[in-house]
């Protein structure tokens, strides 16, 4: 997005992204991706072979290495968050 966008303007949002615990993404894409199949590989082989089976999202939220987003906010902590966020964004009524 950055690239097509005035530095200015990109510069003057308020970037957020959230972070899915590690563990339970690569759970939850193991049983997804193996839902119709009877003889799925065990969830060791899965991680260890499966080039798809991606521990890390930083790639995501990052440009050239570096975090690009200015908040990030965790799924276990996702209320909590998702109001800090939304409060510096805009996006939540002030009272």
């Amino acid at each position: 997005m950055r690239a097509h966008i005035d530095p200015a303007v990109w510069r003057s949002y308020f970037k957020f992204a959230f972070e899915r615990n590690p563990w339970d993404r690569q759970v939850s894409l193991y049983y997804h991706r193996y839902r119709e199949e009877n003889d799925r590989p065990n969830f060791a082989t899965f991680i260890h072979k499966d080039k798809k089976a991606h521990i890390n999202n930083f790639g995501v939220y990052s440009i050239d290495g570096n975090l690009a987003v200015d908040f990030r906010g965790r799924f276990e902590t996702l209320e909590k968050d998702l109001r800090f966020a939304l409060e510096h964004s805009g996006g939540a009524s002030r009272r």
